[in-house]
C-alpha cells in the first residue's frame, strides 16, 4: 500500500516522506509543533522498543522529533537536531535493484511492526490492530554515503548489512523482527548511526498519498494553524565538499536534474538544496507561508521571532530546541 506503480525511468525516489528531529525533550518539541503551531497530528506519540516519537504533518511531510534506544545509552547525540531524512522510494524492490545498479551502499531491508494506542484527536490511515490500537508496518533501507558520511558507506558494503547481498531480505526481516520486540532498543542502540543520514521507507499499512491528502486538507482547514502554514518548501543540506556530494545526491535522484543553484525538486514534496558549508549535515528546513507579515507579527507576539534573513523570517530556536525552520512566502 501507498507505493503505486513503478516510477519513470528507473527512479529510486518519489519525494520526501519525512525528517527525523533528535532533540533533548522530543515530546516537548512535539507538543510545540501541534498544540502551539496546530499542525495536524499524523500519528500519535508513542514508545516503542527501537524508538519513541510522535508525527506532525506540515504539507504531508512528516516531522517526527524522535528518541533512538529510549532508556538506553546510544551513539546519537541527544541535541543532534535535523537528524535524518526519510525518502517514499518508488516500489522498494525496483528501487533496491536500482540502488545496486547505481553501485550506492545501502542496507538490508529492515521490516518493522509496531502496535500503538489509538486517539481520535488524530489523523492516522493505520490499520486496525483490535479495540482502540492500530498497527503499523513499514520497511527501510539505509543509504551510505551521503551527508558527508563515508563511514556508513563503508559498513553498509559488507556482510551482514550490505543490501544487494544474497539473503539480504531473510536478514533484514529478522533483524526488522528483533527490532519491533523487546530486543528493539538494544538492536537500535548497537545499529543506529551516529551521525546524521538518509533512507527509503516504504510504509505498507497505509495508504500513503491519502494520508498525505487528509492531513493536507486539515492544516488548509485550520487556516495553517497562526503561523498561515502552507507546506515545508526546501530542507537545505551543508557539505563541506560540495562537488563531491553534489555528484553522491545526482547519483540518488536521477533523473531529477537540480537547477544551477543545486536544488532537486522531488514531486509534491518539498525540495532538496545542497550548500556549501564548514560541514555536512542538514541545515535547515524552509516552511511555506501564506502571509510573512502574519507569521511575523504571531512570532512577534509570543517573543518567537528571530529575525529576517533573505527575504524569509526566521522562527526563534528556543521553542525549536535548536531546529532551524526559515519562513517564505507563497509569492
Amino acid at each position: 500500500m501507498g507505493s503505486g506503480s513503478v516510477g519513470p525511468n528507473g527512479a529510486i525516489v518519489r519525494q520526501v516522506d519525512h525528517v527525523n528531529i533528535v532533540v533533548p525533550q522530543p515530546y516537548q518539541l512535539f507538543q510545540f509543533l501541534t498544540q502551539q503551531l496546530q499542525i495536524p497530528i499524523e500519528r500519535p506519540w508513542a514508545r516503542f522498543p527501537a524508538f519513541e516519537s510522535g508525527q506532525a504533518m506540515v504539507g504531508g511531510i512528516g516531522h517526527e522529533p524522535i528518541t533512538y534506544a529510549p532508556g538506553r545509552r546510544t551513539a546519537v547525540p541527544a541535541d543532534a537536531g535535523l537528524f535524518a531524512i526519510a525518502f517514499q522510494p518508488e516500489p522498494l524492490e525496483s528501487a533496491r535493484a536500482e540502488l545496486a545498479r547505481r553501485s550506492i551502499p545501502h542496507s538490508v531491508p529492515f521490516e518493522f511492526t509496531v502496535r500503538y494506542r489509538d486517539d481520535p484527536n488524530t489523523f492516522t490511515q493505520d490499520e486496525s490492530a483490535g479495540p482502540g490500537e492500530r498497527r503499523r508496518r513499514w520497511t527501510i533501507v539505509t543509504l551510505g554515503g551521503l551527508l558527508g558520511d563515508d563511514t556508513s558507506a563503508r559498513k553498509l558494503s559488507g556482510w551482514p548489512r550490505r543490501g544487494d547481498a544474497p539473503g539480504a531480505p531473510a536478514v533484514g526481516n529478522l533483524l526488522g523482527r528483533l527490532a519491533s520486540g523487546r530486543l528493539g532498543g538494544a538492536l537500535m542502540a548497537r545499529l543506529g548511526s551516529a551521525r546524521p543520514f538518509c533512507f527509503l521507507c516504504e510504509f505498507k499499512s497505509f495508504d500513503v498519498t491519502q494520508s498525505r491528502t487528509i492531513t493536507t486538507e486539515e492544516l488548509a482547514r485550520r487556516d495553517g494553524g497562526p503561523l498561515g502554514l502552507i507546506r515545508t518548501r526546501e530542507i537545505v543540506v551543508r557539505a563541506r565538499d560540495v562537488a563531491a556530494q553534489e555528484q553522491r545526491w545526482q547519483q540518488l535522484l536521477d533523473p531529477v536534474k537540480p537547477t544551477p543553484n543545486r536544488c532537486w525538486s522531488l514531486g509534491d514534496g518539498p525540495a532538496i538544496r545542497l550548500t556549501e558549508d564548514a560541514n555536512d549535515g542538514i541545515q535547515e528546513l524552509v516552511w511555506e507561508v501564506g502571509s510573512l507579515g502574519r507569521a511575523a507579527d504571531w512570532l512577534r507576539a509570543h517573543g518567537w521571532l528571530d529575525q529576517d534573513r533573505d527575504g524569509g523570517v526566521t522562527i526563534d530556536k528556543r521553542p525549536l530546541q535548536g531546529i532551524a525552520v526559515r519562513l517564505t512566502s507563497n509569492s
